[in-house]
This record gives structure tokens, C-alpha cells and sequence, in this order.
């Protein structure tokens, strides 16, 4: 599993990492790509976990997206995105998105299709082994999150949606 991005407190990145820590599935690492004012703090924090996390720091921007066809989900526990770009380009690159249940991702992670919303440990627990589990409806669900995201956060989804409202807004 994998964390990309902004490494400050307001993304609640401790939280992954207990739960890190509480997961009994065999060969799962953790990655956490990313930069920021907490760095230090997250890895004194996870040095009290037992298991060992891999942080591999700030990333060209052209490397990101290998990151994430490295990994099989991308998990975050932010409680307080305005833009959300990560969960985005996860999606994009037709990676499973395990995220901590919010607003803004109304119509972004969909239960069972795309992603998971958790607001719990058991439920974390919970979607990451149905992820692993099945490898036919994980392989479904990594062509859904990228078919998804083309279709409503491309450039060329962007364009289309714009034209769309010129053309309304020309017939007034």
C-alpha cells in the first residue's frame, strides 16, 4: 500500500500507520512517497511500530506515477482535503483508492467499484483484504478506477464539460 503526498499533520498519516502496525497480512508494505513539514515527526513516530515502513521521500514529478503502478492501493486518512489531487491520479493510474470517509470524495471513491471509504479500523481491515482476496474483482476495480477517472478527470473530460457549458450558456 501506498501514501503519496504532502506530508503534514492535517493528513492524519499516524493513523495509517498504527493501522499498518494492527494488519496481520502477510507480505504488505507500506510506502510513503512525499515531502513536507512533518516528515521528521512521522518517522520518529512509526519507529514505536514493530513493522517497517519505506519512506522514500520527495519524488521527481515525473516519477509519481510509477509509484503508484508500483503499489496496489493507494490509502490515505486526511480529514481535511480542499483539492484532493492525489486521490485523482491514484485512480488515474488505475490504483484502488482506500481513503478515510469524507465529503469532498462524494462521487470520487465509490464503495466496491473504485475504491473503499472506511471510518473505522475494522473497516479498513475490512476492504484491504476484500483487495487482496480476489484477484479477478481487484483487476475489475483497477480498470474501473481508471476508466473512471478518464471519463470525469481528464483534460479531455475537462474540455468536453466546458463546451458543454459555453453551449448552454450561447442558447440563453
Amino acid at each position: 500500500m501506498i501514501y503519496i503526498g504532502r506530508l503534514a499533520e492535517e493528513k492524519n498519516i499516524e493513523e495509517l500507520i498504527d493501522f499498518y502496525q494492527e494488519l496481520d497480512i502477510d507480505r504488505l508494505k507500506f510506502l510513503i512517497v512525499g515531502g513536507g513539514p512533518y516528515l521528521n515527526k512521522l518517522k520518529s513516530y512509526s519507529k514505536k511500530i514493530e513493522k517497517k515502513i519505506e519512506f522514500i521521500g520527495q519524488v521527481d514529478p515525473k516519477l509519481v506515477n510509477k509509484y503508484y503502478q508500483i503499489s496496489d492501493v493507494f490509502v490515505s486518512a486526511s480529514k481535511s482535503e480542499t483539492q484532493g489531487l492525489t486521490y485523482y491520479e491514484s485512480l488515474s493510474n488505475g490504483r484502488i483508492a482506500l481513503c478515510r470517509k469524507d465529503l469532498c470524495l462524494k462521487n470520487v471513491i465509490e464503495n466496491d467499484f473504485n475504491g473503499f471509504q472506511y471510518e473505522s479500523f475494522e473497516e479498513f481491515k475490512k476492504f484491504l483484504g476484500e483487495i487482496f482476496s480476489d484477484i479477478k474483482k481487484k483487476k475489475e476495480m483497477e480498470e474501473n478506477a481508471r476508466n473512471f477517472a478518464l471519463e470525469n478527470f481528464s483534460i479531455e473530460s475537462f474540455g468536453k464539460k466546458c463546451e458543454k457549458l459555453y453551449e448552454s450558456l450561447y442558447h440563453i
